[in-house]
Order: structure tokens, then sequence, then C-alpha cells
């Protein structure tokens, strides 16, 4: 991997994969619902939104076009801390793909009309989240369990907010956070360095304000825990369930990150062999690491009949307690990981993960050699299973557990036996 950074600050990290015949570009901005407020929740996913309805040089049918021609995947997201736009096409693609991404980030058209169009379709976007049962349980739990910090504000924000942005509003927040010191651009597969190197001197990139970093966010408040519950009439009651964790750059984190997946990470992991292959509860079961800035979530994720609540409960239970007080088998820590490694080293192969493993550990300061990675995993023991769970379990009143379905005679739902 290779940096650059040019004159205004802006980072460009370059990974040539010349086995490849594609190449992958992605442009990462420090912007998101972290960095958001109750009063402007939803802007930053508005303006991705609007990164795609023309430039003052592109259309909206211009831009669609053009991806098309190159064959390539044009796409983006937005998260609590981050903005990504990506394309990814043929190696001899490159700067066209790079000229077109370019000019997506950089020269916005934020037109009146598009506005209240995208209005529309984000309002619709919403709609479709809060429909499907895992999305609304997983947006209940992290509101439940962060209620003063914008972690827990959605990513689409609300429909009032939505309905009420103007072009001042997403114009003065794009204008603060689309700078070249919040923005990295990343590109891996096969492509000629040099061609890539002589177009970014004179690039929209280039021309960029250097602007400043954005204020750090910290959790002022502490986690909010408790029992939320959303009834619906739908077949099966979603559970989601959020427990304290470690930020990304905790040297916890990677004891945390097994303990999830040896709590419901694989087929071989606890809760699923517990839940689905011996008893039949449940038909997927999840245990993963929401890592943040700040802090971290370990979130707990599956779905059941109501007449298996209470069963499921005793064994999520049973299962926390067990791993909390005595830790993982060697075997169980062996296997996961043997995952780890084998997830890492998969990453490698694609242009599409290097591209955005590359872009997200420049963009938040954690440019660590994919070694030393698997070297901070292979350190963990079972001690520090045991005292990551500790952090993660040790406090009740600090679980965030949210039930959606028919869920209206359940009045508590916590899986900590301590």
């Amino acid at each position: 991997m290779k940096r650059i950074t040019l004159s205004n600050g802006l980072a460009v990290v370059l990974e040539g994969m010349p086995h490849m015949r594609s190449a992958a570009v992605g442009v990462f901005i420090k912007c998101g619902s972290g960095w958001e407020d109750r009063a402007n929740n939803g802007i930053s996913h508005f303006i991705e939104h609007l990164l795609f309805k023309g430039t003052h040089t592109r259309t909206a049918r211009d831009i669609s076009q053009q991806a098309d021609e190159l064959g390539g995947s044009l796409n983006a997201y937005t998260a609590e801390e981050c903005i990504c736009v990506h394309l990814k096409v043929l190696a001899e693609d490159t700067l066209a793909a790079l000229d077109l991404v370019s000019d997506i980030v950089c020269h916005p058209a934020f037109d009146e009309e598009d506005i209240e169009n995208e209005k529309k379709v984000i309002l619709e976007e919403i709609v479709v989240t809060n429909d499907n049962p895992e999305d609304a349980a997983q947006e209940l739990m992290m509101s439940g369990m962060f209620p003063h910090s914008p972690v827990g504000m959605p990513v689409l924000g609300s429909e009032e907010n939505v309905e009420g942005f103007t072009r001042k509003d997403i114009a003065d927040f794009y204008n603060k956070s689309f700078v070249a010191d919040r923005m990295v651009l990343s590109i891996a597969g096969s492509f000629d360095e040099a061609a890539v190197t002589a177009w970014l001197e004179s690039s929209p990139f280039a021309e960029l304000e250097a602007g400043e970093q954005p204020a750090v966010i910290t959790l002022e408040n502490p986690i909010v825990g408790g029992f939320f519950k959303q009834e619906r009439d739908i077949g099966q009651l979603q559970l989601v369930a959020g427990y304290p964790a470690v930020s990304r750059y905790d040297d916890d984190l990677y004891a945390f990150v097994l303990l999830a997946g040896v709590l419901a990470g694989d087929g071989s992991s606890r809760l699923f062999r517990r839940l689905r292959e011996e008893n039949g509860l449940v038909y997927g079961v999840d245990a993963s690491i929401a890592e943040y800035s700040h802090m971290g979530v370990l979130v707990i994720n599956t779905g059941f009949s109501a007449e298996n609540a209470g069963t499921v409960q005793d064994i999520i239970k049973e299962e926390i307690k067990d791993i909390t007080a005595n830790g993982v088998t060697p075997q169980e820590l062996l296997r996961a990981k043997r995952n780890m490694m084998i997830a890492l080293e998969l990453e490698c192969e694609g242009t599409m993960s290097t591209m955005s493993n590359n872009g997200k550990r420049v963009l938040f300061g954690f440019d660590e050699p994919l070694e030393s990675i698997k070297a901070r995993y292979e350190a963990v023991t079972n001690e520090d299973i045991i005292r990551s769970a500790a952090r993660a379990f040790s406090a009740k009143e600090k679980q965030a557990v949210a039930l959606v379905g028919d869920c209206e005679a359940i009045e508590d739902f916590g899986l900590l036996d301590i």
C-alpha cells in the first residue's frame, strides 16, 4: 500500500494488484450522523443521495449513463462516521472512473427541484426501513441505549427533518464536511500508478479547501439501558440486544470480536448450536461488534416465535453467564482465531474489499499492516475473553434489549443472569 498526500492535505491510498482485471475507486468522507444533532439529523445521508442528482457539468442521467457505459457498479452509503462513494470498473477505465467520482463528490449542484424530489425518495426509504422488523429493532435498541448521543439517532433522520431541509442547510453542511482534511481517496486493483498520480495533481480533489478535522465524538452521557418493545402483527419476535463494547482503537477490540464469534459468529458457535441445531428455536442468530471512534456495542440479533421467547431467553442467559465466568474452550478460541485469519486473508483478494479496508483505516487513523492485525488476534487469551465479557455483561442497567413483534404481554426480556 502506498500513501500520497496532496498539497491541500487530502490523503490518497494506492494498492496495486496487477493480477486483477479491475480497479475499485472509493472516496471516504468523515461525515455522518455521528456529527449531527437533533435539528439536522439525517442531513449527511441526504447529501449522499444528492451527490448522484447532478453536478455543474453532469445531469443525474449523465452520471448513471456514464457509470453504466463503464460497466461499473457506482454506489454510496452513509454510516455514523463515514460517507463513502465507490465505483468498480475494468482496469483500463480507472481514469474515467476517477473523473466521474471526483465530479460527483466535489461539484454537486444541489438543484432545488432535485432536493424536493429526493425528499420523497428518502421518506420512502424511511418507511421501508421502519417496515423491516430487524432494522426497526436495531434502531430501537440504539436509540434506547444512547438517547443523548448522536450514535443513537437514525442515519436516515426523521421524516420531519427530511421534509424541512433547505438548500442552504445542505450546502452549509456539505461545505464544512467535504474538505480535504476529512477525505481519503482509495484505489485498489490493476491501474497505471504514474497516470493516476499525474491526474491527481490537477484533479477536482486537489482543488478542495483544506478545511479541518471534525470535533472528536465523545460519549458525554452514560449508556442508558432498558427494555424497549414495539408491538407489531408479524410472525416472529425480532430481538436485538446491545451491550457495552470498546472503540476501534482499544486493545481489547480483538478479544471482543473473538468473543462475539464464539457466541454467535458461525455454525459452530454456542448460540447457533443451542438455539437452532439442538432446539430448532430460531432460523439464524448473530453476534457482532459495532465499533466506533469513541465506543462500541456488542450486538446479539435473532428472531423467534413468541411461544418460544422464554426458552430462547433462558438459553442466551446461560451462555452469557458461562462465558463471563469461564471464558471459552481452547478449541473455541482456536476456531475463532482461524476464522478471523481466513476472513482477513480473503478480504485481500478483492479490489473492492481492499479499497474499502485501506480507505477506512486511513480515514480513522488506524493504518496498521495486515500482519500486525493478525498478530493482535493471535495474541488473545482466554483471560482476555473473560475480561471482555465482564466489561460487556457485568451491569444489567447497561444492557439495551429491543423486541419487535407480538410482545405486548412481555414485561421484560433481560439476558443477564447476574
